[in-house]
């Protein structure tokens, strides 16, 4: 594992159509706010580029703030400038050295972006270098002037958390999105989802009662299309390609029932459907999973299979009331699930809940809330940030097999 010891949020950067584009890196700077900001940027970028994670998100920008010290410094050209996007902050005053300067790194192929731009920005001499701005609607639409809409630069509205601010920016012109919007969409009520996610529902049921093979046969034999997709997991890299696979029973043998259930939380959120459910709510679901788990196994706490099982089903249906447009209270009464779950998923009680609330409030850059559940759990931000960069590395390889 990586090991950091500054907190970092990855949070999405989606497009219109819900996909992920990149990952904005906020960094925890509470104690450190005169600290030189090379040693954050290369603290929050090194999981992307050190060799043990070569490739890690390889399809997405990485945006990561700078300052001009940092943009006017020849390591900088160590970065890959495919992946990396370097949002400067705001400043005061524009030098022509700094112009020169940004001229010089787009020529050289790197990607910039201007963060937290205002009203009469003094970076207006930048803005032919920037593919990218930032804009803060809480700061009001006035920042967003006819300069900046007339640009070439692709428009990320920050800190967009709500379906209201996601569609007050879009009619503005916004392209991009920072933020968590996707967990207030819901499923369109006049259309169904597929059959096969409440046949999922039902298949989870069983398994956490321990039903019988012939019943979960059963379950796949009246639905050809999750049946298809069993086997293609079956023969999958990750379970071992080449295995002959004789019947549907066969199947679930291969697979095991600890491994079938994680698989069903997965497929869960990737159902193919008219119902307008986001794809980043796998992404999120995945990553809570299995941070979740990783940590699990850090904390001290229980260290049975049993255990991280339940920390990794508690992680993939923290969502589900989203998915299924439900209660989480229904939801949770659907699937026989263990107590401890239920706890966890209803109250952010026990040692599951306070790792979901933990890796809830990381998502949201809420760093002193993730530092007291850190000490409840007796874990700390160096296993937290060990834990995330593996849990990103999983997340990535899935949501690859899976073509999302």
């Amino acid at each position: 594992m990586i090991m950091q010891n500054k907190l970092v949020s990855y949070q999405p950067i989606t497009d219109v159509q819900c996909h992920l584009v990149g990952i904005d890196l906020v960094v925890d700077k509470r104690e450190n706010a005169t600290d030189n900001i090379s040693e954050s940027v290369i603290s929050a970028l090194h999981p992307f580029l050190c060799l043990e994670t070569a490739g890690l998100f390889a399809n997405h920008q990485v945006f990561v703030k700078v300052d001009e010290q940092f943009l006017m410094a020849d390591a900088l050209t160590l970065l890959p400038k495919t992946q990396v996007v370097l949002t400067l902050v705001r400043c005061d005053v524009v030098s022509e050295d700094l112009i020169n300067r940004c001229s010089v790194l787009a020529d050289m192929g790197y990607s910039l972006a201007l963060d937290d731009w205002a009203d009469k920005d003094p970076r207006l001499p930048l803005l032919a270098y920037a593919k990218f701005v930032r804009i803060n609607l809480e700061h009001g639409l006035q920042s967003i002037s006819d300069v900046l809409v007339s640009s070439t630069a692709n428009l990320i509205a920050v800190e967009t958390n709500c379906l209201e601010q996601r569609e007050c920016s879009e009619n503005i012109g916004v392209n991009l999105y920072q933020g968590y919007y996707y967990l207030d969409v819901r499923p369109d009520a006049t259309k169904s989802l597929p059959l096969s996610v409440h046949v999922i529902l039902e298949v989870i049921a069983e398994l956490n009662s321990d039903g019988s093979d012939a019943a979960l046969e059963r379950f796949f034999r009246e639905n050809p299309v999750l049946s298809v997709q069993m086997l293609r997991m079956v023969n999958s890299a990750a379970i071992g390609a080449g295995r002959e696979v004789s019947s549907i029973r066969h199947a679930i043998m291969i697979l095991g029932r600890g491994q079938m259930i994680r698989w069903l939380q997965v497929m869960l959120y990737t159902q193919r459907d008219t119902a307008n459910v986001p794809t980043m709510l796998m992404y999120t679901a995945l990553w809570r999973a299995k941070l979740m788990e990783l940590m699990s196994t850090q904390c001290n706490h229980h260290g049975s299979t049993v255990h991280h099982d339940a920390v990794f089903m508690t992680g993939m249906l923290s969502l589900a009331d989203v998915l299924l447009n439900d209660s989480m209270n229904s939801v949770v009464a659907k699937m026989s699930l263990a107590t401890s779950i239920r706890d966890a998923l209803l109250n952010r009680s026990g040692v599951a809940g306070s790792l979901l609330a933990l890796v809830e409030f990381l998502e949201l850059a809420k760093f002193a809330d993730v530092e007291k559940h850190a000490s409840v759990l007796g874990t700390t931000i160096e296993v937290i940030m060990a834990c995330q960069n593996e849990a990103l590395i999983w997340v990535d390889q899935i949501a690859s097999s899976l073509d999302i």
